[in-house]
C-alpha cells in the first residue's frame, strides 16, 4: 500500500500530455467553468452570452471539478488530479481493509499487491476525466452495501439502505454506467430472497428520488427529461464489430468517423436501433459474434484503442518508460492480465449465477461479483472501450484472487482424501 500511494504521486507528478484538457476533457472543463462562474450546467452559449443549459454529459465529475476552477489554464487542472488521487487512495485503502476483515490475511496480501501496484489505476489519476471518480464511487457503493446487509437492526439496515441508494445515484452522476445497476440488484433480490428485496426498498426508492431531481431539472431547463446523446452515442459506437467500420483498420476505435450516415443516428433512439438491426440482418454471425464475444474482450482488454498502452490519451513523456520497478510492474501486468480478466469476469458470472439458484445470502463476494456481470452486461449493449473497464478492474482482481484460492483449495482437499 505505502509502494502504491508514493507511486501514484511520482505517475502523477511526472506524466506529461501535450495537452491537459483535450476531447471529453475540454467539455468536463467547459461545464467546471460554466459551474463555477456562471453557476449554470451547460457548454454552449446564447448570442447574449448566457450559459445554455444542457445535459449532454453527467453533472458529477463537471461539479466536482467545479471547486477547483481558476481560470482557463492548468490551474484549475491540477487540483482536480491531485485529489481524485487522494480520493483514490483513501477509498483504495478502505477497500483493502475490507477484504482484510472478509477474507483473511493471505488472500488479501495478493489482491492488495496485484491493485496497489496496477498501473492502470494510477494513470487514471493523470486525466481531467471521470474514470478516477468514479472508481473511487464503486468502493463506497461496495463498502455501504455491506453495511446494508450486516446492519445489527432493521433500523441500521434501512439507513445504510438509504445511503446505498444515494451512493449509486451519486455514482451515475458521475458515469451513467450506473443507471440501471439498483434495479439489476433489485432483480436478483426478487429472484434469490424476498426478505432482503424489502430490506432493499429504501434504497431504490432513494436512488429513483435522487436521479428524477435531475430529471425534473432537466425538464425545466431545456423540455426534455434527459438528452439521449449519450445514449446513442453508446449504442452506435458500439455496434461497429470489433470497432472497425465494414472491416477497415484505418478505422479502428473511431469508426462512426468512417460511417455516410452517422449524421442520421442521432434523430433518436429509435432511428439508432433501426439502422443497428438493419446491419445485424445484413451480416447476422458477425454482429453476434460481436455483441457476445467480441465486447467482452474489448472491455477487459489491457490497451487503449486509440491510446497509448495503459494511457487514455497519448502522453509526452511518463514513468513508465524510465522507472525501473514500474516499468517491472507494468510488464507482469499486462502479462497477467488475460489470465487475470477471464477467471474474475468468468468467477464472477458463476457466483451471480449459483447464487440466484441456491438462493444464497448476499455476502461482500456476491456484490463485487454483482458489479463484474453488470458492468459486463451493460457494455454488451453499449460500447466496451477498455477505458469503461479499467473502474471496474479492482473488482475483478479480487474475484481473480478468489478463484484461484478455490482451486488450491480443491487440490488440497483432493490430495488429503488420495493420502486417506
Amino acid at each position: 500500500m505505502f509502494y502504491g500511494i508514493i507511486s501514484r504521486f511520482i505517475v502523477l507528478s511526472e506524466t506529461k500530455m501535450a495537452r491537459d484538457i483535450v476531447y471529453d476533457a475540454e467539455e468536463y472543463f467547459k461545464y467546471a467553468k460554466n459551474l463555477s462562474i456562471y453557476n449554470t450546467y451547460g457548454l454552449s452559449y446564447s448570442p447574449e452570452g448566457n450559459v445554455l443549459k444542457d445535459s449532454k454529459r453527467p453533472p458529477g465529475f463537471p461539479f466536482f471539478a467545479s471547486f477547483f476552477y481558476n481560470g482557463d489554464d492548468t490551474g484549475s487542472v491540477k487540483p482536480v488530479l491531485f485529489f481524485q488521487t487522494v480520493i483514490q487512495i483513501i477509498m483504495l485503502t478502505f477497500f483493502t481493509l475490507m477484504c482484510l476483515k472478509y477474507f483473511g490475511k493471505m488472500l488479501t496480501l495478493f489482491i492488495s499487491l496485484l491493485i496497489w501496484t496496477h498501473p492502470v489505476f494510477m494513470s487514471l489519476n493523470t486525466y481531467y476525466l471521470s474514470e478516477s471518480l468514479f472508481l473511487s464511487s464503486l468502493i463506497v457503493i461496495v463498502m455501504i452495501f455491506m453495511l446494508s446487509i450486516t446492519g445489527k437492526n432493521r433500523g441500521q439496515c434501512y439507513i445504510f439502505g438509504i445511503l446505498l441508494g444515494a451512493a449509486v445515484a451519486v455514482s451515475s452522476y458521475i458515469r451513467s454506467t450506473m443507471d440501471y445497476y439498483i434495479f439489476f440488484i433489485a432483480i436478483i433480490l426478487l429472484l434469490t430472497n424476498i426478505k432482503l428485496f424489502k430490506r432493499f426498498l429504501p434504497a431504490i426508492a432513494t436512488f429513483i428520488l435522487m436521479v428524477f431531481a435531475w430529471k425534473i431539472r432537466n425538464y425545466f431547463a431545456f423540455g426534455s427529461f434527459s438528452d439521449n446523446h449519450l445514449m446513442i452515442n453508446g449504442l452506435f459506437h458500439g455496434s461497429y464489430p470489433n470497432f472497425m467500420y465494414n472491416n477497415m483498420h484505418e478505422s479502428l476505435g473511431f469508426a462512426y468517423k468512417f460511417d455516410p450516415h452517422e449524421k442520421e443516428y442521432y434523430k433518436g433512439v429509435g432511428t439508432t436501433l433501426s439502422i443497428i438491426w438493419y446491419r445485424v440482418k445484413e451480416s447476422p454471425l458477425d454482429y453476434i459474434s460481436w455483441y457476445l464475444l467480441g465486447k467482452q474482450f474489448f472491455l477487459w482488454q489491457w490497451s487503449e484503442i486509440a491510446g497509448w498502452d495503459i494511457y487514455i490519451y497519448k502522453t509526452v513523456t511518463t514513468p513508465f518508460l524510465y522507472a525501473k520497478d514500474l516499468i517491472f510492474f507494468h510488464s507482469v501486468h499486462k502479462l497477467l492480465n488475460p489470465l487475470i480478466m477471464t477467471t474474475g469476469v468468468l468467477y464472477s458470472y458463476f457466483i451471480i449465477i449459483k447464487g440466484i439458484i441456491k438462493r444464497s445470502e448476499l455476502d461482500l463476494k456476491f456484490i463485487i461479483s454483482s458489479l463484474i456481470v453488470y458492468a459486463s452486461v451493460f457494455h454488451i449493449i453499449t460500447a466496451p472501450y477498455p477505458r469503461y473497464g479499467y473502474p471496474f478492474k479492482p473488482f475483478v482482481i479480487v474475484m481473480s484472487v478468489l478463484a484461484f484460492a478455490e482451486v488450491v483449495k480443491y487440490i488440497l482437499k483432493k490430495r488429503k482424501k488420495e493420502k486417506k
